[in-house]
């Protein structure tokens, strides 16, 4: 069951370090009230309407309701992304191209999410399409480099998650990734993403596909509106 307790990102209670609207700023502010919720074993961490958060990748943790009134928006500061391993059957060494950036959204080995509030999760998509190159792994200009473009919403090695009400859009590549998950509802989803002949030649995909359903059981996809 998650906590009845609630967080909310602009609590004065979270303004712990700077006191300018900065993206570090900013992602202090997510990060203490997700750990906060970590702390007490869940809650509802919300993100108020009216308000735009720019914030780096951040990991949501079992019993939370990641609650999105207002926007969330991607950093495109290399710094504010931890590099990870790529997914083992993508490759699993520790060096070199099968590194990657972390998912703006991170929701690792979790169990008993939800996603929802009907505000936005946006990827700054732009920036990340204008300095691809079609092939992450010969990326030479930031933020793609150094590791490509990060996932925007990614739940790994997690159960009993739920995306109910929320826009996802501009992600920087992949949008929604289900990875290895189990138990997985989504409705009342809405993908935008723009057509890749706003940046590159036609005929070049950026990747920035709506769901992608990886090696995941027991996952429903409905009611939902997605273009890429």
């Amino acid at each position: 069951m998650i906590s009845l307790l609630y967080y909310n990102v602009l609590w004065k209670d979270f303004l712990i370090a700077i006191i300018v609207q900065t993206i570090h700023f900013f992602g202090l502010l997510v990060r203490a009230a997700l750990a906060a919720a970590a702390k007490s074993n869940g809650g509802r961490v919300v993100f108020d309407a009216g308000n735009t958060f720019l914030t780096g990748c951040f990991n949501v943790t079992s019993n939370v309701i990641l609650d999105v009134r207002g926007t969330i928006m991607a950093s495109v500061n290399v710094s504010d992304y931890e590099v990870i391993q790529q997914l083992p059957w993508y490759g699993n060494i520790t060096t070199g191209i099968f590194l990657t950036k972390q998912p703006v959204v991170y929701i690792l080995n979790a169990t008993n999410v939800t996603i929802t509030g009907g505000g936005v999760i946006n990827g700054n998509g732009p920036i990340w399409y204008n300095c691809s190159t079609n092939n992450d792994l010969n990326d030479t200009i930031a933020p793609c480099h150094p590791y490509g473009r990060p996932r925007l919403v990614q739940p790994t090695y997690s159960t009993d998650i739920v995306i109910n009400n929320i826009t996802l859009k501009d992600s920087p590549f992949w949008t929604l990734h289900l990875a290895w998950t189990t138990n997985v509802y989504v409705t009342n989803l809405k993908v935008f993403s723009p057509p890749p002949y706003q940046f590159r030649q036609a005929g070049y995909g950026l990747n920035t596909d709506g769901v992608d359903i990886d090696c995941s059981v027991n996952v429903t996809v409905e009611n939902s509106y997605i273009t890429t």
